[in-house]
Order: structure tokens, then C-alpha cells, then sequence
């Protein structure tokens, strides 16, 4: 397989799926539909799913690049309403937590900032999801987990894992304190930590926890995005280097014949003769 995620999550959730050609996942804070994307494996294997991405640029790019999906722009928070959204040049950093804001200031990064309309997780999935299986949820909101997960009935929505990023971003500090009792109480068993992310399995799934016993490894067979593409970007250059170099010769041969027809004509009496007068 190939890894687009930041840190394998993707690979974690493909060991979970084996052999799953089709599913259905929802991805809050989707950013990206290829760079650093938990999904796109899944998508190009057909699965399909709900995106949400209030960034205006990463959500044009999911929708031109996930037609088979749904996607959102609005945010997600504990209740309908309407939030601040702190857009960085870096969208993926962008978030409603006012920490970003103040992180920001402190770093000299200019931050923009517009209104946008938030709704309960509960309303888009009962809107847009309901009665289907929800086979992994992916939260990644730089901060704003709790508002998140305040908003989501998990006694009618079950996902079968869901993983969250639990630290302060860009940062190791552990941060799902605040939200984890929220998914412990509603049956979610924790299973793994892989720096960034904590994921749970809902309690009548728990006998999958095996899957979550190491971390990636040689034995789940992939390989990173950014290696792949550099790889078709090398035979790219070298097919056109190929191809230039084929070109070359094709010229020179083309020359040489050139070259020949010149130099019998030169040969020839009525060059010798005219020459003189026509060059002149």
C-alpha cells in the first residue's frame, strides 16, 4: 500500500481493513485530499466517505479531488452556531481554538480570520450518514477535539474505531485528557498511541485490539507517499532525458543524410560549374 498519512495512521486502519475494498469513513478537519490525508488509500480503493474542512483552499481541493464523497465546509463544534475560524498560511494548522491565534502571534505568522457557521457532528451525520456503518472516524481540529466530540451522540452513532489527535499541535504534549473521558464513558476502549493520535475501539469491536499490538512495520508492506512521488518524478526526468537523447540522434542522423545529399551535389558537374556565378 501506499502511506499518505502523517504519521501511518492510514496503515493502522488498512491492518484493521484488510482485504476491505469498500467503506465508510468520516474524516473531521479532512485537509488535504492527497498530502498528509488519512483517507486517500481508502478512497482509491474505492471506499467513500464525509469530509469536513472549513479551510476555503483544502476544501476546493477535496471537492475537485473527491467526487465520490461528501464534503463539507462548515465547522463542527458542541452546538449549531456560528465561530471565529483562524485561517494560517500552513492551512492544515488552521483551527476555531483561540490558541492558535495566540501561538501564532507569539511566532510573527499572519493569521486570518472569518466567521463560519458551525454545526453538532450529530446533525451532519444525521443529515448525511444515517443508517450507514461508519467504519473509522478521524478527528484532526488543532485543539478543538473537545468541542468536537461534545457535539457527537455516540449511543446512535458507532463508529468502529475512532482516532483523535491528542497532543498540542505542533508539540508533544499530551492533550486528550480533557476529551478522553468523553469517549471511555460512551464505550470506547483506548488502544493505541502513536505519538500524534490516540485511537479507540468501541466496546463490542474490542476483540480487533490485536491489530493495535505494534506499531507499522516491514510486514504491513508500504510505502510513503513522498517516496513514491519522488520515484515517478525520477523516471519522468529520465523518460524525458530518454527521450531528448533519442531526439539527438534522430537529428544527427537527419544531419549526417543532409550532410551526404550536399556533398554529392558539390561532386556534381553543374555544381562545379555554376557554383562560381550563383554564390557570388
Amino acid at each position: 500500500m501506499i502511506s499518505y498519512a502523517q504519521n501511518f495512521e492510514d496503515v493502522m486502519l488498512a491492518r484493521l481493513f484488510a482485504g476491505r475494498k469498500t467503506g465508510f469513513y468520516v474524516d473531521v478537519g479532512a485537509a488535504d485530499p492527497i498530502n498528509l490525508s488519512v483517507t486517500k488509500w481508502f478512497y482509491d480503493l474505492g471506499w467513500s466517505g464525509l469530509n469536513i474542512e472549513p479551510n476555503k483552499q483544502l476544501f476546493d481541493r477535496l471537492v475537485a479531488d473527491r467526487p465520490r464523497d461528501i464534503n463539507l465546509d462548515c465547522g463542527v463544534g458542541a452546538m449549531a452556531s456560528e465561530a471565529e475560524f483562524l485561517e494560517l498560511d500552513v492551512g492544515e494548522l488552521s483551527s476555531f481554538d483561540p490558541r492558535v491565534h495566540e501561538n501564532a502571534n507569539k511566532q510573527g505568522t499572519t493569521v486570518a480570520s472569518r466567521v463560519v457557521k458551525v454545526v453538532p457532528l450529530t446533525d451532519l451525520l444525521a443529515e448525511h450518514c444515517d443508517g450507514r456503518t461508519i467504519d473509522f472516524l478521524k478527528i484532526d481540529v488543532e485543539g478543538w477535539e473537545l468541542e468536537v466530540l461534545k457535539g457527537l451522540d455516540l449511543r446512535r452513532f458507532r463508529p468502529t474505531v475512532i482516532l483523535a489527535e491528542a497532543t498540542v499541535p505542533q508539540t508533544r504534549v499530551e492533550s486528550h485528557a480533557e476529551w478522553e473521558p468523553l469517549l471511555l464513558s460512551a464505550g470506547y476502549v483506548f488502544v493505541y498511541f502513536d505519538g500524534v493520535n490516540r485511537f479507540y475501539l468501541a466496546n463490542e469491536h474490542v476483540g480487533l485490539r490485536h491489530h493495535f499490538s505494534i506499531p507499522p512495520n516491514t510486514f504491513d508492506d508500504f510505502e510513503v507517499f513522498p517516496l513514491v512521488r519522488a520515484q515517478t518524478d525520477a523516471e519522468a526526468r529520465l523518460n524525458a532525458m530518454h527521450e531528448l537523447e533519442r531526439n539527438l540522434i534522430a537529428c544527427k542522423r537527419d544531419s549526417a543524410a543532409r550532410l551526404a545529399i550536399i556533398q554529392k551535389m558539390q561532386r556534381h558537374w553543374t555544381w562545379r560549374l555554376t557554383h562560381p556565378s550563383w554564390l557570388k
